[in-house]
């Protein structure tokens, strides 16, 4: 099936911790958790939002996130707020990352996306995110590499600085998940709504009258309201999904602005209280299970 991809095994074997070893990890990541804190209100208050660049040299920019690495500084060594030696480079081989700046999008999306249920999508993030107005999400987020030398160190920062951007996304794939709910309410009333979508021809959005789709060009139907939507208006977007084989599955399938903006507006904490409650990723697979006509105009 074009598209689709196999899902990445996990390389690592369970691990099984007694109730002592559970405790002291839980109190090892709120140490964390606390002392990222008290970083990120010092950066407000004391340093003013400003990255002294004395201390820390640029290594790659998007959009309005930047992120830096720690100079090394020969018999520099900081301490935390808890005492122990902070996370500051004291070998040459070991790398401190620092990233800043500000998200486009809103908190509770950014949250969702970075929502992770399964161990497909389990990631280890030390972020903290504060949305500062409207669609302006706050950004610090800091991270210890030891890539076992300093020749590796060169190779290693470029990557773990492009991990660190990616923070860009997550807003987007938060409302791409909102988008997959919506898709997964709607499709059992897809059939009906299709075929009575068959006798208009006006596009939902400016009126047109739609004339025929010719080799893919032309107008579409909106996979939420099932609209006809003209090759002018229509929105494409690329959903995933996981097929009954297992199956990473993306496809380009048409919205109509609307509808579009119905699911980017629509309330992330319900989309997540749906994930926590058992709500199942859209499936595309289960769109048409009888008819290969119907498959094909789902992904129009």
């Amino acid at each position: 099936m074009s598209g689709a991809k196999k899902l990445i095994r996990n390389p690592y074997p369970d691990v099984r911790v007694s109730e002592e070893e559970r405790q002291h990890l839980i109190d090892l990541v709120s140490g964390f958790i606390e002392d990222h804190f008290h970083k990120y209100e010092e950066f407000i208050v004391v340093d003013k939002s400003q990255v002294d660049e004395r201390r820390w040299e640029h290594v790659k920019s998007k959009d309005n996130l930047q992120v830096y690495t720690e100079r090394f500084q020969k018999n520099s060594r900081r301490k935390s707020k808890s005492g122990d030696d902070d996370s500051s480079a004291t070998e040459k081989d070991i790398a401190v990352m620092l990233s800043v700046g500000t998200l486009v999008g809103e908190l509770d999306d950014l949250m969702f996306g970075l929502v992770c249920p399964t161990q497909e999508s389990m990631s280890i993030r030390t972020s903290f995110f504060r949305q500062t107005q409207e669609n302006v999400i706050d950004n610090f987020t800091s991270c210890v590499i030891d890539p076992g030398g300093k020749a590796m160190r060169l190779l290693f920062i470029p990557v773990a600085a492009r991990a660190m951007l990616t923070t860009t996304d997550f807003a987007y794939c938060g409302q791409m998940k909102k988008l997959s709910r919506l898709l997964q309410q709607q499709l059992s009333n897809f059939k009906s709504d299709r075929e009575a979508l068959q006798q208009k021809k006006e596009c939902v959005v400016c009126g047109k009258i739609s004339s025929k789709k010719i080799r893919g060009f032309g107008p579409s139907t909106c996979k939420l309201c099932s609209g006809r939507v003209c090759s002018s208006c229509k929105i494409r977007k690329r959903v995933s999904f996981i097929s009954q084989g297992n199956l990473l599955i993306q496809r380009k399938m048409a919205f109509c602005p609307p509808c579009i903006s119905l699911a980017t507006n629509s309330s992330a904490q319900d989309a997540a209280r749906d994930q926590a409650t058992g709500f199942k990723t859209y499936d595309g697979s289960s769109a048409s299970p009888h008819s290969n006509e119907s498959a094909t105009e789902l992904y129009d």
